[in-house]
Order: structure tokens, then C-alpha cells, then sequence
């Protein structure tokens, strides 16, 4: 395999298939501490990049390599790097696949705690609130009790609720009867058919 190196000096010698190139030159003051590596010549792929609707990208390193970024107001979705691979067969395509798409920036639906609130800005991407009931004795806070406004404009985890403490009162049916025991006293109550 040929090799370039890429940087040259006045006096040196460059040798192939090895990892590390070191040049003696009046021009370093330290010759040992000039290492650097051999970078393979590369043949450009024979297929362009895949173009991103609301994004672009920019080749790099001898165009075998592709770098992918999306318009103000879009996010990037799938991977930011593509590279060029040569198939057994001879023929160039890009991987990973598929290739990275751009979606709008979305705002997240407003928050809708019942019996509790959030502190925090509201609900611009990036955004971060905290959860909270309005009466923590009554209430408990069931679920996360922060969240992020992601960039597709979901929240990073579902909302929380506020369960009440207390248990309904189920009532008495028909032919039945039911203890009650407050601070150690025992009440019973009975219902005719």
C-alpha cells in the first residue's frame, strides 16, 4: 500500500507500511518528539454522498467520509458522519444506512398536572421544568419529577401525576358490613338487603 505523509521536512526518509514517520531535520529543534502518522492514499468514492432535504454535508478526508448537519429550526436525526465503503464487488456506498434525515424543531405540549404545577420554562426545546403537588400531605407525586423538552417536541419522560393519599370511601353494598377502626376504636356499620 502506498502511503504520503502530511507534512515533509528538508531531510528525511519516509518509509511504507509502518505506523509512525521520524525526520531529522535542522528544522525541528527535537527530531525524537516529531512523530506523526502515515495517512493511506484514498481513492474518492465513486458515489456521491445522499443529499438531506432542510440539511447538507461536507466530504472530507479525500471524500470518503461525509459530515451531515441540518437548516436553522431542524434537528438531526440518525447518524451525523456517513463513510464510504467499497463492496466486494467493487461498487462504493455509504453506511451506516439509512442515511441522516432533518425534522422541524417542535415545541412540547403545555403541561397539564392535575392538583400540581411545574417550575421551570415551558416548552421551548431544551426546555427543563420540575414537578410538584400543590398539597405534598394530600398529594403524592406519581411519576418523574423532571422533564426535557426534546427537539421533536415530545417531553423526555410521560407527566406525572398527583394521587391523592386517601383512599375513596367504597361504601356499603347490600348485605354486607364493614369495620372501621380510627385511633383504636372499632366502628362497624351494617346495610339491610
Amino acid at each position: 500500500m502506498k502511503a504520503t505523509a502530511t507534512r515533509t521536512a528538508m531531510l528525511g526518509v519516509a518509509f511504507t507500511k509502518v505506523a509512525l514517520l521520524l525526520f531529522v531535520s535542522p528544522c525541528y529543534p527535537s527530531p525524537v518528539d516529531q512523530p506523526f502518522e502515515i495517512v493511506p492514499d484514498l481513492k474518492p468514492c465513486l458515489v456521491a454522498p445522499p443529499d438531506i432535504e432542510n440539511g447538507s454535508h461536507v466530504e472530507m478526508v479525500e471524500k470518503r467520509t461525509a459530515m451531515y448537519n441540518c437548516n436553522p429550526e431542524f434537528w438531526l436525526s440518525g447518524p451525523d458522519t456517513l463513510t464510504c465503503v467499497t463492496l466486494p464487488d467493487g461498487n462504493d456506498t455509504w453506511r451506516p444506512e439509512p442515511a441522516p434525515q432533518c425534522y422541524p424543531i417542535q415545541d412540547c405540549p403545555p403541561i397539564e398536572l392535575e392538583k400540581g404545577g411545574y417550575e421551570g420554562d415551558c416548552c421551548a426545546p431544551g426546555d427543563n421544568v420540575t414537578f410538584y403537588c400543590y398539597d405534598p400531605d394530600r398529594y403524592s407525586l406519581m411519576g418523574a419529577e423532571e422533564a426535557t423538552c426534546l427537539l421533536n417536541g415530545t417531553w423526555n419522560v410521560l407527566i406525572p401525576t398527583c394521587q391523592d393519599r386517601y383512599c375513596q370511601d367504597p361504601g356499603i353494598g347490600k348485605r354486607s358490613q364493614r369495620s372501621i377502626v380510627l385511633n383504636g376504636r372499632d366502628y362497624k356499620r351494617e346495610c339491610c338487603p
